[in-house]
């Protein structure tokens, strides 16, 4: 069995906490936390959604997001992706330090004024139509793991956390 160490990437690790254990608690903030699982289900989806946008490995891709638990899963699908990101506080640190971002994507409901294309992430990011397939050949992707049908109901999945809604992200 794999088990996640000191030299493993984060991406990895985190794919292997939803297989081993995808009921526990992945992260936790005061109002609100999600499990393994529903963060491999969030990259994923967002993942999906990098690539309805159009967003190749040439793209360099500016982040102002302030929720931490959507900042790590749209950081982690750009990893996945092979696109290039940086994070910033707001847009003129982009031209301030000279970078050419090809978009900058935010969590925020307040318009941004922006040289670049400006993408507003919302509950779609999170919960594409359905990613358990998705879900399912990613996590059987994994060294020593074999994902054996899963029939629980979406709604459920969330029983050491609050039950998963990607409106419970802002």
């Amino acid at each position: 069995m794999a088990i996640a160490g000191p030299n493993m990437l984060f991406n990895k690790a985190i794919f292997l906490h939803a297989a081993a254990a995808p009921r526990k608690l992945a992260m936790a903030l005061a109002d609100r936390s999600v499990t393994y699982e529903m963060v491999a289900s969030g990259i994923i989806a967002a993942e999906e959604r990098l690539r309805e946008i159009g967003l190749t490995k040439t793209d360099l891709v500016a982040i102002q997001i302030d929720n931490p638990i959507i900042h790590l899963m749209v950081i982690s699908a750009l990893y996945r992706a092979g696109i290039v990101s940086v994070s910033i506080e707001a847009p003129d640190a982009l031209t301030a330090s000279g970078l050419a971002a090809s978009v900058i994507l935010t969590d925020s409901t307040t318009p941004i004024e922006s040289p670049v294309n400006v993408v507003t992430l919302d509950q779609g990011w999170f919960s594409a139509g359905n990613t358990q397939a998705a879900e399912q050949h990613e996590l059987s992707r994994l060294p020593n793991y074999t994902i054996i049908g899963d029939d629980r109901p979406r709604e459920t999945i969330g029983t050491d956390a609050k039950d998963f809604d990607a409106a419970n992200l802002h």
